[in-house]
């Protein structure tokens, strides 16, 4: 240990004076959400020696339940990012999957796309104790540079390669490491990483899980409806997310004035789009009851839209490219979970070299091609 500690650079200084002062009235960040108290945060500043060893250098973002700051390891001459905790999560389930993924050793190239845990410790806070993870730091956020792209949108190539990058991240997910993501596929650009495992769930034997996950408008129908869900979660929200970076418009609206009619609108705007579910589907879920009766008709709280074609609301692809980036939604926005396909699927179709697949698309084409006339999807894992 005195080794150590005679290699640990010394804190920098940091100015404390000569900037532009803000009433303390005025809320700011974290300060804004809705349901934000301040004896839960961690009191963060620059300059901070955090654990003996990391000294705080700038904030990177927040969120209702966790601080990131960009950080220097005194000792290793690294920076990292501390993910610092509010002091009222009694167990953190991301911690567990983060230890889960780690023990796992793995060939699998989709592990590379994992951001993995370097530490995790408690401080004490004025308040209470924190969990902090030390993780790697990533580049630009895709969502972040999609901001600055003319339109809010990205080009097809850009978004193909995101899509690939994270279908390979999910096939080690479901097929080696038995994780559900469940929540909005987050990743940096330039060496693709997908993080933010706060919502996923460690599946013990392909048990199908229950309870409300997902962000609200990426949720899959079967979370929506209450029913056991399964890897295929994922699958939907791959499907939006490809629709989020190509639109600047959201596939679904699921907002209403009243939040109790926003389910109702979410559901109805699935119909609107996709067409009514298969009977045998609702029959599953007790739930449906509220927006369907016993034959399958609608009864939701809010009328059903006019029916529309996927394809009109397609408005930054034309000719084949649009044509491909339809058959690709299709395989993956599906009322039934076990109709869509496998991230293992796209994979290993996506490992072939060109000249051996059947058609130049870019999009990831196994989705359309391995699918049977009666709907059945081919599984790998």
């Amino acid at each position: 240990m005195s080794s150590s500690l005679a290699q640990r650079l010394p804190p920098k200084s940091f100015p404390l004076e000569g900037f532009q002062v803000i009433d303390p009235s005025t809320k700011l960040e974290e300060e804004t959400l809705p349901f934000y108290r301040e004896e839960f945060f961690y009191p963060i500043r620059i300059g901070d020696l955090v654990h003996d060893q990391y000294q705080i250098v700038a904030k990177l973002g927040y969120g209702a339940s966790s601080t990131t700051c960009l950080s220097l390891n005194l000792f290793t001459r690294r920076h990292v990012v501390l993910k610092v905790h509010v002091n009222c999560i009694s167990h953190h389930r991301e911690l567990d999957v983060l230890q889960h993924l780690e023990a796992i050793k793995s060939e699998h190239p989709g592990r590379r796309q994992i951001r993995m845990l370097d530490d995790h410790f408690m401080i004490q806070g004025p308040h209470g104790n924190h969990a902090v993870f030390v993780l790697p730091p990533l580049g630009v956020s895709v969502k972040l540079l999609q901001d600055l792209q003319p339109g809010g949108i990205y080009d097809e190539e850009t978004t193909v390669s995101a899509i690939q990058q994270t279908l390979i991240a999910l096939d080690f997910l479901h097929c080696e490491a038995g994780v559900i993501h469940t929540g909005r596929c987050s990743w940096m650009l330039e060496a693709p990483q997908l993080c933010d495992f706060g919502h996923a769930r460690i599946c013990v034997d392909d048990e199908p899980q229950r309870g409300l996950v997902m962000p609200s408008q990426y949720r899959a129908p079967e979370v929506l409806l209450d029913m056991p869900w399964d890897y295929s979660v994922d699958m939907w929200s791959i499907g939006l997310l490809a629709w989020d970076l190509l639109q600047a418009e959201s596939l679904f609206r699921i907002y209403d004035e009243n939040p109790e009619r926003s389910e109702a609108m979410q559901l109805a705007h699935m119909v609107s789009i996709l067409g009514p579910p298969p009977l045998e589907f609702l029959q599953k879920s007790a739930k449906s009851l509220k927006y369907w009766d016993e034959a399958g008709e609608w009864r939701g709280v809010v009328p059903l839209p006019q029916p529309v074609q996927l394809e009109s609301l397609v408005t930054s692809l034309h000719g084949k490219s649009k044509a491909e980036f339809l058959s690709f939604m299709q395989a993956m926005l599906r009322w039934e979970p076990e109709m869509r396909l496998s991230a293992g699927l796209a994979w290993f179709d996506l490992l072939a070299p060109a000249a051996a697949r059947p058609t130049a698309s870019i999009w990831p084409y196994s989705l359309t091609r391995h699918m049977f006339p009666s709907g059945a999807s081919v599984e790998t894992c």
